[in-house]
């Protein structure tokens, strides 16, 4: 069965700026990357915003979680 996605189809958004916008109050991207030479867990809201970093992902996921959000490893 082949599936297509609808250009009005309510669970997607529509335009650029409301997919950057799709799920900033539900979840935040923790990844590795490099950051004045050290290696640490930055998390990033949906946007792509960076919000704070930690030195471990189970900081950084507590640090999410504390704030209401669902935490999602990236690589």
């Amino acid at each position: 069965m082949h599936h297509t996605l609808q250009s009005h189809s309510p669970y997607f958004p529509q335009a650029p700026q409301d997919f950057a916008q799709w799920g900033m109050d539900e979840i935040a991207y923790i990844k590795i990357e490099m950051v004045e030479g050290k290696s640490l867990h930055v998390i990033h809201a949906a946007d792509g915003e960076g919000l704070a970093a930690a030195g471990s992902y189970e900081l950084a996921a507590a640090m999410v979680v504390q704030n209401g959000l669902a935490p999602v490893y990236v690589q």
